[in-house]
């Protein structure tokens, strides 16, 4: 999960560097204030995926649940490409976009997330979406939704956290040797 979620965020990063400094998204000038929407929940899903994968490198208490949310905004993020590019008929893309995106399910079904890490993927799912939909609503200029939307943000974000440090916090647990091995965060015992 560590190495795929590293490669992903950087592959964000990289992706959109390249799509901006050579001037590939027209989104930019036509609809400035949803482009900056989505452009950060993009560079957000891509931070989050790479803390969270460095934090399991270096085993951090933290780094499962980080990861558990940066693959939720992942998952989110790579269905809306594959159907943004499906729907420009641009089946080659959709074809990558698919292939980066099945790793994600699999890993996270492997892993075996108990109720708390699929709420977290919920909850990074809602983190992407509420980021855009803030940008989309600023573009149509209702003030009203962007306020709305911005209290989401502050709501899922503010759980996110909570839940994140929450479950960085639990106790190790004891093995029937007596040794103390530290508690699978958000994982269900096997």
């Amino acid at each position: 999960m560590s190495r795929y979620g590293l490669l992903m965020g950087l592959a964000i990063f990289a992706m959109w560097a390249v799509f901006l400094a050579t001037g590939q998204v027209p989104e930019l000038t036509a609809a400035p204030l949803r482009t900056l929407g989505h452009l950060a929940a993009e560079f957000l899903t891509g931070a989050v995926l790479i803390m969270g994968g460095a934090a399991l490198c270096l085993r951090r208490d933290w780094g499962m649940p980080l990861t558990f949310a940066g693959f939720g905004l992942l998952l989110y993020a790579l269905a809306q490409a594959i159907g943004y590019w499906l729907q420009l008929g641009n089946l080659a893309l959709a074809a990558l976009f698919v292939a980066m995106l099945a790793p994600a399910p699999l890993l996270l079904l492997r892993r075996r997330p108990d109720r708390r890490g699929w709420l977290i993927v919920l909850l990074g799912s809602m983190l992407y979406a509420t980021v855009q939909t803030c940008g989309y609503f600023a573009q149509q200029g209702e003030v009203m939704a962007v306020a709305m939307f911005a209290l989401l943000l502050l709501a899922v974000s503010a759980t996110l956290v909570v839940w994140v440090a929450t479950l960085a916090r639990i106790p190790k647990t004891a093995t029937p040797d007596g040794t103390d091995q530290p508690g699978a965060v958000g994982v269900r015992r096997a």
